[in-house]
């Protein structure tokens, strides 16, 4: 797809920082789910359940958007809780009260199984396979592609649907953001803040004087093959 044709779900704004019988160990199996606002529903993690309701109500944290496909699949991998919850639309992102993103790009709805967990919900669609959209490569890359990308030029790109979706991470609490019409926000499935504040970037990830890059990183200025980059350059961390 084109950048000329890139569209946004209707599940996805600009993201701040930002199942099984236990949500966070999925398992194969569906289940229905009553429509309505988003829920205070708790999800559930590696380390006990997620209070979703507060999540979603809680102060913002640091944005930061990955600059490579390898960053973004980093972020993006794990499960997440719909602060849109809506049974009815038309966007898996938010038919489901959750949504599972597997490292081997599979995504996964998920639905409450009656037992205080989530599962997976395997039916219609339900789930599909995903990717990336890189604007630098001009199509498509895997989730372990590091080109570099322009400013905000990487999307997840949702196979089945033809969709490149533009969405931002937060941490403290982690959420991730995409707009289509309406904010759409979800907060991460784990049992809390897995990234340290103030945020440091990831390899991948743009830097400057504000944004530091963990330890055993540098930022570095890479060359961007892309017209809409003042300079074709951008700061990102390297090895």
């Amino acid at each position: 797809m084109r950048p000329g044709a890139l569209v946004s779900v209707a599940a996805v704004v600009v993201v701040v920082w930002g199942c099984g019988g236990k949500a966070g160990t999925s398992s194969g199996g569906a289940s229905g789910s009553s429509g309505g606002a988003s829920s205070g529903a708790s999800g559930g993690g590696p380390g006990g359940p997620v209070d979703v309701a507060a999540r979603c109500g809680g102060g913002h944290g640091q944005a930061e958007q990955p600059e490579t496909a390898a960053a973004f699949s980093r972020a993006l991998v794990g499960q997440w809780f719909t602060c849109n919850f809506f049974k009815e639309s038309p966007f898996a992102f938010t038919a489901h009260e959750g949504i599972e993103f597997l490292e081997d790009g599979h995504w996964f709805g998920l639905n409450p199984d009656g037992n205080g967990g989530f599962a997976r919900d395997l039916t219609g669609k339900g789930f599909g396979t995903y990717t990336f959209y890189s604007a630098s490569v001009g199509g498509l890359v895997s989730g372990t592609d590091t080109t570099p990308s322009s400013v905000r030029g990487v999307y997840l790109h949702m196979n089945e649907n033809i969709l490149d979706v533009r969405i931002d991470f937060e941490v403290s609490p982690r959420r991730f953001h995409t707009f289509s019409g309406s904010d759409l926000w979800f907060v991460s499935g784990d049992p809390g803040p897995t990234e340290p504040v103030p945020y440091l970037s990831k390899e991948g990830e743009l830097c400057d004087n504000l944004f530091l890059c963990q330890t055993g990183l540098t930022c570095a200025e890479v060359a961007v093959p892309d017209y809409r980059v003042p300079g074709g350059h951008i700061r990102l961390c390297t090895k």
